[in-house]
């Protein structure tokens, strides 16, 4: 099993949650950025975007995984993030944070509901916590 960095996740975040724009179109998009672009062209994009991130998660080893994401989400990263990246796309960021949460619970609720039970009270984690209780609640 892999254990991604803190670094890594954030890549793989910004990835999913960045415009795709000039440097995509040209060609200069990371695999993640040019499969988004793809997706606007071709419905069928969709399911290899789904496909490389369900990949990321099957190859990740699961509890640092959620260690990593809680640490994002608890300290996300600063204004010399990718140009401050999180302050100027923080609803694409949190949308996809919550989606690797969800996707995780999928895989291994017992130990994601484990390992966020004791920062269902901090208040920078509470709002993702709520989306992911909402999420398993509804499967």
């Amino acid at each position: 099993m892999k254990k991604y960095t803190r670094e890594q996740i954030q890549e793989l975040i910004a990835d999913l949650a960045a415009p795709v724009g000039p440097d995509v179109f040209s060609g200069f998009g990371t695999e993640v950025q040019n499969l988004r672009f793809e997706c606007w062209n071709d419905a069928r994009a969709d399911d290899k975007l789904d496909d490389l991130v369900e990949n990321r998660l099957d190859a990740a080893d699961l509890d640092s995984l959620i260690d990593v994401l809680l640490e994002i989400v608890r300290k996300p990263p600063g204004a010399d993030f990718l140009n401050n990246f999180y302050g100027r796309r923080r609803f694409d960021w949190d949308y996809w944070v919550t989606n690797l949460f969800c996707r995780i619970a999928s895989r291994d609720r017992a130990l994601l509901t484990k390992k966020l039970a004791p920062y269902e009270e901090n208040p920078d984690v509470s709002r993702v916590i709520e989306e992911v209780k909402e999420f398993m609640e509804e499967r």
